[in-house]
């Protein structure tokens, strides 16, 4: 694993050089980098997995972008395709959406999904809010709100097995889902 401080590396006119240098002696690159930063969004989450994709082609690397699903909620029970355009009105959003376009260009792969699991320290996800509350506070869940993602732990079986298998990546997006869809309501209980 090699890090990179890409809004850096960008300012001084590197992030090329340095995406080459880690790129060039890998087997495959799984890029979960994102943020949602006004001010480095453009650069985190269009410019990066663009000059990544393009590095992991040019050395004839595989490359996963994984990526949310965020940017389809009016589609939030999985209702949508690859081939919709994003609902999200936010900035944050449509960049995400040019970094997936400029991976697919370049001939990587998408994976979409929403994930839920314990991220990195400071960095709250669900069950880490969950955890967070004593028994019997009152929380304000929406309940119009499902999720149909995939865990942490699935995620990673499979990326596992896509990279253990050997032989070509999908080309484009793909999306990835639970089969059952859970209100966060049932989440939370």
């Amino acid at each position: 694993r090699a890090k990179l401080n890409i809004v850096r590396a960008y300012s001084s006119n590197m992030l090329y050089d340095e995406v080459e240098i880690l790129v060039s002696n890998a087997d495959a690159v799984i890029n979960c980098v994102n943020t949602t930063s006004e001010k480095d969004g453009m650069i985190v989450n269009s410019i990066f997995p663009a000059v990544l994709a393009r590095a992991c082609k040019a050395f004839k690397v595989k490359m996963i972008h994984v990526t949310t699903d965020e940017l389809y909620k009016p589609y939030a029970e999985g209702e949508y395709t690859s081939k919709h355009f994003p609902t999200t009105p936010d900035t944050i959003g449509m960049t995400r959406w040019v970094g997936e376009r400029a991976v697919v260009a370049e001939g990587g792969s998408v994976l979409r999904a929403s994930v839920m699991g314990d991220w990195a320290p400071n960095h709250e996800s669900l069950p880490q809010t969950i955890k967070s509350f004593v028994r019997g506070a009152t929380v304000e869940v929406d309940d119009l709100y499902f999720w149909n993602g995939i865990t942490t732990h699935t995620l990673a079986s499979i990326l596992h097995s896509t990279l253990s298998a050997g032989g070509t990546l999908w080309e484009g997006t793909r999306t990835f889902a639970s089969a059952e869809t859970v209100s966060r309501v049932k989440l939370f209980e």
